[in-house]
């Protein structure tokens, strides 16, 4: 399977999404928090 057929495919699109999104969630969490931690403080 080409990613080309990966990225048509419904299901395996809402997958890779929600990976993607997740992912780029969790390293705004480990970039901001610190930063918010120290205008707290």
């Amino acid at each position: 399977t080409t990613f080309r057929g990966w990225y048509r495919n419904r299901l395996l699109h809402i997958l890779l999404v929600f990976v993607y999104t997740s992912f780029a969630a969790s390293i705004a969490n480990v970039v901001i928090f610190p930063l918010l931690i120290k205008m707290l403080v």
